[in-house]
């Protein structure tokens, strides 16, 4: 088998797993819709970003993981959210061991978050310590499963200066690549550029969606998503003074962090939308112009990418 056969079964089964990730995901916040299942993972999958990232740049990387990105998120909602709390804490091993085994910059991302996450709820761990001991359990593991790859990689890191375009931790490119807000919307997958990080029009408003859910329907993890993935999101864009704050500089592209906001948002989104109540007439117009303006915008993606072909290079 040559390597593009390869790369294309490789590329395949990434995607198809990202697709299932966020299907679970979706499916245990939502209480088992699969309404709610199969519009996040849609979401997750048909934006420019992800596009961009499998399909031109060919990112390794950060295609794997996307696969556990949602994981980490069903592993928070494991500990702090569901009736049952810490009944599959197994899944913060697999989902943080899988981020540091294929993109260390994604793993140190979600770990900040996932940090935020376990302060905001420091009540529950506090009142019961077997979540404390989960978290400590699953933080060992981890590090002991990845060791055979993490102390190597930190070794090496700490006896030279690695450069890509440019010197990692310089700031040169935080600030001059850091998106206009506007240009999350930009679809434009064409041969005239190489990567839109844009997040498209349904990662950007659908979440929004949550807002007209009943209370009882918004439930405290929702939220959660809804305003990281849009903190995470604005962190893209040149309203962030970059210029003058330099601790993230080693990520070179303030894109790093789409690769975690998609997910929140997708998640919220999909939830939003599926939970939204509307009068049945009007649920149907509504479910037709979403899906005719969706294979509108897909098929527009798919011929940019498809005119513009792709080749293997350095």
């Amino acid at each position: 088998m040559g390597i593009l056969p390869a790369f294309r079964i490789f590329t395949f089964l990434v995607v198809f797993f990202c697709a299932l990730s966020m299907c679970i995901l979706s499916w245990h916040i939502s209480s088992g819709s699969l309404k709610c299942a199969w519009i996040s993972a849609a979401m997750y999958l048909y934006n420019p970003f992800f596009f961009s990232n499998v399909y031109k740049r060919g990112a390794v990387g950060e295609e794997l993981a996307y696969i556990f990105v949602p994981l980490v998120l069903l592993a928070a909602y494991d500990l702090f959210y569901a009736e049952e709390k810490g009944r599959h804490w197994q899944l913060l091993i697999v989902s943080f061991a899988g981020l540091l085994l294929s993109h260390n910059i994604t793993f140190l991302i979600m770990s900040g978050v996932f940090a935020v996450i376990v302060m905001v709820n420091w009540k529950q761990w506090t009142h019961d310590r077997s979540i404390l001991l989960k978290l400590l359990a699953a933080t060992g593991i981890t590090v002991c499963l990845t060791s055979f790859f993490t102390f190597p990689m930190l070794e090496q890191l700490s006896g030279r200066i690695y450069r890509i375009s440019s010197y990692f931790g310089d700031g040169s490119t935080m600030a001059s690549s850091a998106m206009p807000v506007l240009s999350y919307l930009d679809l434009n997958l064409g041969s005239d550029i190489y990567f839109n990080g844009a997040l498209g029009p349904y990662l950007v408003f659908a979440p929004l969606s949550l807002f007209f859910l009943p209370h009882k329907e918004r439930k405290p993890f929702f939220v959660l998503l809804l305003a990281v993935g849009y903190g995470l999101g604005f962190l893209n864009t040149n309203l962030f003074p970059w210029a003058w704050v330099h601790i993230f500089d080693f990520m070179q592209f303030p894109t790093r962090f789409l690769n975690a906001a998609c997910a929140f948002l997708a998640a919220a989104g999909g939830c939003g939308l599926s939970l939204l109540e509307l009068p049945q007439d009007k649920h149907r117009i509504a479910s037709k112009t979403l899906l005719v303006l969706s294979a509108v915008l897909l098929s527009i993606s798919i011929f940019q990418l498809w005119q513009v072909g792709g080749v293997f290079n350095d």
